[in-house]
């Protein structure tokens, strides 16, 4: 591999920079993602509420995740049982669920230490609450760590978790009158199940 002076000449071999560019982006989006916990987590600005499409918004939280995980082989499987009309604020239920699928994709990369692996999306309405459902095949949660996990600074198997990703999901739900809460399902993975009124 070329030298860091090398690459800053811009000498570097086409295969070198396009895994350095790849290493770049994973950085920036990681980076991105932990100042986004951080602000979503202590802003207290209320919600931007309309009817939107849950599943445009969800398409689009995964295109974004995957894009920064081009070493996974991944399958994803989705169950719709319902109609796609949410009310919800667009911006901040978009980062709810990058923050869920890039859970599930840690949780099997870096937990669980696997390249592949299976992520499933489950939607079904219920006494007229929409619920929605990710389930990761990686490793189960402790139970006590998954008894606090929606806490602030509480964080497992990631190095580069903050601790507040999951507990700016809870906060967000929460905001919207809805409620959030991970399930380990034995021999299967983890559940994460959100119901929104």
């Amino acid at each position: 591999f070329p030298s860091h002076d090398k690459v800053l000449a811009g000498e570097g071999n086409k295969e070198f920079l396009e895994v350095a560019k790849k290493d770049i982006d994973l950085s920036v989006f990681t980076v991105e993602q932990q100042v986004n916990e951080i602000i979503n987590f202590s802003k207290s600005s209320s919600l931007s509420l309309s009817e939107i499409s849950f599943y445009q918004v969800l398409n689009h939280a995964i295109k974004q995740i995957l894009s920064v995980h081009q070493e996974m082989n991944l399958k994803l499987h989705y169950e719709f049982n319902c109609q796609s009309k949410v009310i919800a604020d667009q911006s901040r239920l978009s980062m709810v669920l990058s923050n869920l699928i890039a859970n599930a994709v840690e949780a099997i990369k870096d937990i669980g230490g696997r390249t592949t692996g299976n992520i499933f999306f489950n939607t079904k309405s219920l006494d007229k609450k929409f619920i929605f459902k990710i389930i990761n095949d990686g490793p189960e949660i402790p139970s006590h760590i998954l008894r606090d996990i929606f806490k602030p600074l509480v964080t497992y198997g990631k190095a580069n978790g903050t601790g507040l990703g999951l507990a700016s999901v809870a906060k967000t739900i929460h905001e919207h009158g809805g409620s959030v809460q991970a399930n380990n399902l034995p021999g299967k993975g983890v559940e994460f199940v959100i119901e929104l009124h």
